[in-house]
């Protein structure tokens, strides 16, 4: 599953491209939800998805629409793609991939994963996470960065609020480290009986 996102603008039949991201399978065969980012494979990406987003934009202007837009495209065995999820508004991967394009001209970071299902918690309060991601980050200058996107403590749980739902990216040199940190802080939910 390859995904792109990009912004049709109002009166023009450009685009302004984002980037794309992929979701990967696991070692057990199953796919991830994690949205992979890897920023030498955005050309290759950008051409492979670029006849279905020519022929959504020339749908989505016919019927009045302009603003930001992503699509899924599914890839069989043999490269031929689908379409298969048009999303005519800001994706939950854009700001992911706009804050990689940012690092990698700050850090030079060429990956990044984002975990943005609702799943997945920080298991402690919401300060706790703050004041551990800004240590992580502090530590970890120029070789990795964890950026939240979104953070709300759950109060409907026996936990009360150390289970904090987020929306986490993480970004470094290679994709192996990106996946540790990422695994470090957001965990499935924990159940309560």
């Amino acid at each position: 599953n390859v995904a792109c996102h990009f912004f049709v603008h109002p009166t023009t039949n450009q685009v302004t491209w984002f980037g794309s991201n992929e979701n990967l399978p696991n070692d057990d065969g199953s796919w991830s939800s994690d949205s992979c980012l890897t920023i030498p494979n955005q050309k290759k990406l950008r051409d492979l998805q670029l006849p279905f987003v020519k022929d959504v934009v020339r749908y989505a202007k016919s019927l009045g629409f302009w603003g930001f837009c992503g699509i899924d495209v599914l890839f069989d065995a043999s490269g031929k793609g689908y379409l298969v999820d048009v999303n005519p508004r800001v994706t939950g991967s854009s700001p992911a991939l706009m804050v990689g394009r940012l690092l990698k001209k700050e850090y030079g970071f060429d990956y990044g994963l984002f975990r943005g299902t609702g799943a997945n918690r920080f298991h402690g309060t919401l300060e706790e996470m703050f004041q551990q991601v800004a240590e992580y980050n502090e530590a970890n200058e120029g070789s990795s960065r964890i950026v939240i996107f979104s953070a709300n403590p759950n109060n409907t749980t026996d936990i009360g609020n150390k289970n904090v739902v987020m929306n986490l990216g993480v970004y470094g040199h290679s994709m192996e480290e990106c996946q540790t940190v990422l695994n470090q802080f957001a965990h499935p939910q924990r159940r309560t009986t």
